[in-house]
């Protein structure tokens, strides 16, 4: 043993040179670590989100939980299931072992999904996804305008401002909520339905059998090909409102005849507020491999840039941001080394009265802390709150025992 330190000692140049460029290249890559605010750890569940319009709580039990729960019981490895079912939405969460292959996992659940599918009432959406930390936005923002109304709103962000945070990168999903949406509403007249011998169903079926978009073939010409579509759809609400209506018995009837037409927003069962006023908020997922500081500076800065896009009225604002909070912990800790290795090499100089042994304990310190962003680089971890928080706490155990290893050479030589 001896022999091997004796030997160390002689190579003493080349193992500092070797730490040193362990150090500088583990600063390099700390700088490149993804940041967020948990880290990346996929969690033994999977939610399933049904969404089916307006239909009641009844009737999302019985023709859409309970189909999906029958068939989602056949997943192997499922330990819980647990469901929730609200007007026109049904949320059902699984639960696993941690041992369990969840992307395996995943892709059987989208399969007993995809089995019932065509059970399910007429448009109604499934969504199954892993639960884990880039599933919550780490940036939302609140758009509100005095002048516009909030359908106009709603408009801009869906068909602007999605697409174009879309494109950024790390962004994963853009989801926009609150505004109201425009609908051309029928209100029908039950004097005018009686004396045509009609109901509200008959003319409802009458409408999705006439507003309808099929492709009706294909067609080649100068080496191109293209593909027909026969729109039926009325492109306006004089053209709904002359949409003919079958009658027994008779001749059909116009829609127009037979109630009130109009352009109006479409009932919003869920209002989201900020800025003391109504607002849409355009909420910002990232990436599960993406940096959430990179994330969130690249959409504020893609709205310093393209406020013209926007009404000249429209208000941001920022009202939610977990950038911050990663921006705090690195802070911290570098507060935390800062301070600590001033502090050792102070004391280190008082008490033992070496500058030698004092930038000996200040060298210790930053070389601990890039070997560990080097190791970390290297197990593909990323800066979040724990990884933060376990090296702002082992600042004080390298300090100490920095203190004490000086502290014996002082005495030994």
């Amino acid at each position: 043993m001896n022999r091997f330190f004796e030997r160390m000692h002689g190579q003493r140049r080349a193992i500092l040179c070797g730490l040193l460029a362990l150090t500088v290249v583990g600063y390099a890559l700390g700088l490149r670590l993804p940041a967020a605010i948990l880290p990346e750890v996929t969690f033994p569940r999977i939610k399933v989100i049904a969404e089916s319009g307006e239909r009641s709580g009844d009737e999302m039990l019985r023709e859409v939980t309970r189909p999906l729960e029958t068939s989602l019981r056949r997943v192997p490895g499922l330990l819980e299931m647990r469901s929730i079912t609200s007007r026109g939405s049904t949320e059902i969460n699984l639960d696993c072992s941690w041992s369990s292959n969840m992307d395996l996992t995943l892709q059987r659940v989208q399969a007993q999904v995809a089995a019932v599918r065509d059970a399910m009432p007429t448009g109604t959406s499934i969504d199954a996804r892993l639960m884990n930390p880039a599933l919550f936005p780490v940036l939302g923002f609140s758009l509100v305008s005095p002048g516009h109304g909030l359908a106009e709103l709603r408009d801009v962000a869906t068909l602007q401002i999605q697409p174009e945070l879309s494109r950024l990168p790390g962004v994963a999903e853009v989801v926009i909520q609150g505004g109201g949406q425009l609908e051309a509403r029928v209100t029908l007249d039950p004097t005018a339905l009686e004396a045509h011998g009609l109901d509200a169903k008959c003319v409802a079926d009458a409408l999705t059998k006439t507003s309808t978009l099929e492709s009706v073939g294909l067609l080649e010409s100068n080496r191109e090909l293209y593909l027909g579509l026969a729109d039926a759809r009325p492109p306006n609400l004089e053209a709904l409102a002359n949409v003919p209506i079958p009658v027994p018995d008779g001749a059909p009837a116009r829609l127009g005849t037979l109630g009130r037409i109009a352009l109006e927003e479409a009932p919003q069962f869920t209002r989201y507020a900020a800025q003391s006023s109504e607002a849409v908020l355009v909420n910002v997922l990232r990436q599960p491999s993406a940096s959430t500081i990179d994330v969130a500076r690249e959409a504020r800065r893609w709205f310093d840039e393209h406020r013209s896009v926007l009404p000249s009225d429209t208000r941001i604002q920022v009202f939610y941001d977990q950038s911050d909070l990663v921006r705090d912990s690195v802070t911290s800790v570098r507060d935390s080394l800062i301070v600590g290795a001033v502090l050792a090499v102070i004391l280190i100089i008082l008490f033992l009265g070496s500058w030698k042994l004092g930038w000996t304990a200040l060298i210790v310190l930053p070389a601990s802390v890039g070997l560990t962003l080097f190791g970390s680089s290297l197990s593909h971890q990323s800066l979040n709150l724990m990884t933060l928080g376990g090296v702002a706490a082992a600042v004080g155990l390298v300090l100490d025992d920095a203190s004490v290893v000086v502290e014996h050479l002082s005495h030994r030589a």
